[in-house]
């Protein structure tokens, strides 16, 4: 494949076009085009950038088992009566996106005697209200508050959860 091509594929690529339409519209196979793609993915490391909207809720249960002396910088404080009291689960909820208008719901389900994380599962593609009602309605189930935490609060519990458990 000559150079001229190559670069076309790059532009096209660039514009967000698949290899299957790539290769239609040079007249080229997909899997030659595929493997040109796959060849500019390694010289050019992908580069994530933050969700320009994110907006952390936890159940206000954590803070009977849990310290945070300073989020981001020291771990969290498990406290061993967690275990010997039964306190309950933890839920937290991590919305995210480029917008209101397309977040993707993150829901962690944290056991905060032993079992660190137990569950979790995310929801794509869904408007901001959306979200919102589903803390809302996970309020309402378990009959407790939810408070909005910041992105690093929510990273400690998630993280401190596993590391706990270990």
């Amino acid at each position: 494949m000559d150079n001229a091509h190559r670069e076309r594929i790059a532009e096209l690529r660039a514009q967000g076009l698949t290899p299957k339409e790539i290769g239609k519209a040079l007249k080229l196979h997909a899997a030659e085009v595929a493997e040109v793609v796959r060849e500019f993915a390694g010289q050019h490391p992908v580069v994530e950038k933050p969700p320009a909207f994110l907006e952390c809720y936890v159940s206000r249960s954590w803070r009977q088992a849990v310290t945070l002396a300073d989020p981001g910088r020291a771990p969290p404080e498990w406290r061993e009566e967690a275990k010997e009291e039964g306190l309950p689960l933890v839920e937290l909820v991590v919305i995210a996106g480029d917008s209101p208008s397309r977040v993707d719901r993150h829901v962690f389900l944290i056991d905060t005697g032993a079992l660190g994380v137990k569950d979790c599962y995310s929801r794509k593609d869904l408007v901001l209200a959306g979200a919102r009602n589903f803390v809302a309605m996970l309020a309402e189930r378990n009959e407790e508050e939810f408070e909005r935490i910041s992105p690093e609060t929510a990273r400690e519990l998630v993280f401190g959860a596993v590391e706990y458990a270990r």
